[in-house]
Parts: C-alpha cells; structure tokens; sequence
C-alpha cells in the first residue's frame, strides 16, 4: 500500500513539473525532441542507402546462357538506373539501353556485369522460363508497405 501511494505520489510529482515550464525550459526541451527526430531522420536515410537488391539465381535458358550459375550478386544499376528497391528495378527495365537489358553489379570478385536482349528474344525467354519452371507470372511485386 505505500510503494503504491509513493509510485503515485512520484507520478504526480513529475506530471507536474513538466506542466510547468520557464520558457527557456521549454526552449531547451523543444531543441532536444527536435535534435532526436533528425537523428532518426538520418538513420531512415542511412538504412535507404544500404537497402540493395540481390540477384539470388539464374534460371537456366539458351537466352542467358553463360549466367546460368551465377548467384548471389547485389544490383548497382540495371540499364544505367541505380535501383534499389524493386519498383525501381521494374522501372529500369522498361528502359532497355540500345536493344539490351545491361545489369551491373557492386564491385566483388565475381561478374560485374550482364547484358541480354531486350525485346522479343526476352518475351520468348520468359515465356519458355515459365513453362519449364511451373511460374504463373513473369513479374509480382508485392506492395512496398509504408514505413
């Protein structure tokens, strides 16, 4: 019973300094909230910036032939666009660059960069990929959800 009245008699205390503030508090304390929410706005910016997309496999046709066992690669740019996120890349690779879709990767010790044909070879490549694998759709892109 008296841990209770003195846990209450603390939370009335401090509910009601804070009510009560000289205007250079109140100053101070402004600067503080707005000094955490730009720190925590340049966290959100620093986790976009280390957001990347990963090429996990290649499934294997006559169409990418020679890219067939490369996995795990992060994209840098597709078509010349920096992408990161896949609405981005799904943009990118509406652009193709001179008849070819060109795929660069973060510098590492494997490939650098891929470059395939754009247009029907790619529609006649996706059509046979998804036959041969049981896919139903050549892209789905779930919505990104609001942060």
């Amino acid at each position: 019973m008296t841990v209770a009245f003195l846990v209450a008699a603390m939370a009335a205390a401090t509910a009601s300094a804070q009510t009560h503030l000289t205007l250079q508090e109140a100053l101070d304390r402004a600067l503080q909230v707005n000094n955490t929410v730009e720190r925590s706005r340049a966290e959100v910016n620093v986790q976009d910036e280390n957001r990347r997309l990963l090429l996990s496999q290649v499934l294997p046709d006559s169409y990418n032939i020679g890219y067939q066992d490369q996995r795990c690669l992060v994209v840098d740019r597709v078509n010349g666009q920096r992408v990161s996120r896949l609405p981005e890349l799904r943009a990118a690779l509406d652009k193709p660059v001179n008849g070819f879709h060109v795929i660069e990767f973060v510098q590492s010790d494997s490939l650098r960069k891929m470059v395939l044909l754009a247009g029907d070879p790619e529609r006649e490549a996706t059509t046979r990929v998804l036959k041969r694998y049981g896919i139903n759709e050549p892209l789905h892109f779930a919505p990104e959800t609001e942060k």
